[in-house]
């Protein structure tokens, strides 16, 4: 079955022998990086639970956050028997107008036609979107419309469902119509977000394969690269650091959770062979 698949794809077939050789590498592979993971993540995970159980404003709150850590695996050509190096940066700032870690600021706005979209169309589309869990959907006017979860009454699973059949311009408190601010929450990932739903009849399909206009506001720039990445792109189309440094850094984490460095020596240079 493995060699028909590999077929398909234009790769070489395979013995039985050199097949379970290579799935046999790829586990050990697949579990050794899991486990890289995990112990990173534990890691910054106890500075968490240290940062929450300290005082609001306190010196110890701040002295942990200062270490907290995004990590990166960057190229590190300069390391002898490894291409990849672990490297750890201070977190990003709060963008303000982004929606997620803005706390919404930027706002959402959703054109589309109200008179075709149905409240569960647009709770499915949302959901997607965002990668929302358990979304909730609520307006001023009407209070709650929609919302998932395991924890619901049977009463309300049931007056959801019917709600989620109606257009969104016959929903209750005079619907969801052009101008209506649609208040978004997903109580599993403590993320909320307003969007604003304009009315647009007659979207082209071709053009607007969803049917709707999707527009996040604040001006939203991606997130530049971390210097890290920025260093590891120079290093790799290069060959050496811009700055003509041979030393470079192998990062460490011991049990106190402290990220410690040790200086590796670039290899000698090969001699060019004379052909």
């Amino acid at each position: 079955a493995s060699n028909l698949r590999s077929r398909c794809y234009g790769i070489p077939r395979q013995s039985v022998f050199n097949a379970k050789g290579m799935a046999g590498n790829i586990v050990h592979a697949v579990a050794t990086t899991n486990a890289i993971v995990a112990g990173l993540i534990v890691a910054e995970a106890r500075k968490v639970l240290r940062y929450v159980a300290a005082a609001e404003g306190s010196d110890e709150r701040a002295a942990v956050a200062s270490k907290l850590r995004d990590t990166y695996v960057v190229p590190f050509p300069q390391c002898p028997g490894s291409k990849y190096c672990i490297q750890p940066t201070s977190p990003e700032e709060a963008h303000a107008g982004c929606y997620v870690c803005g706390g919404g600021a930027g706002g959402i706005t959703l054109s589309l036609d109200t008179n075709v979209w149905t409240l569960g169309e647009l709770a499915s589309f949302l959901k997607k979107k965002l990668s929302m869990h358990l979304p909730l959907l609520e307006t001023d006017e009407a209070g709650q419309l929609y919302e998932e979860g395991d924890d619901l009454d049977e009463d309300e699973v049931e007056r959801y469902e019917t709600l989620a059949k109606k257009r969104l311009a016959e929903l209750p408190g005079g619907g969801i119509v052009d101008g209506t601010t649609v208040n978004l929450q997903d109580l599993s990932q403590d993320f909320n977000v307003k969007v604003v739903v304009r009315h647009v009849a007659d979207l082209d399909e071709e053009e607007y394969p969803e049917l709707c206009i999707w527009d996040v506001e604040g001006g939203i720039q991606p997130v530049a690269n971390a210097p890290a990445q920025e260093e590891a792109e120079k290093n790799d189309g290069n060959g050496a650091s811009a700055a003509g440094d041979d030393d470079d850094d192998l990062v460490m984490i011991d049990e106190d959770i402290e990220v410690l460095t040790e200086n590796v020596q670039a290899p000698p240079a090969k001699k060019a062979r004379r052909v």
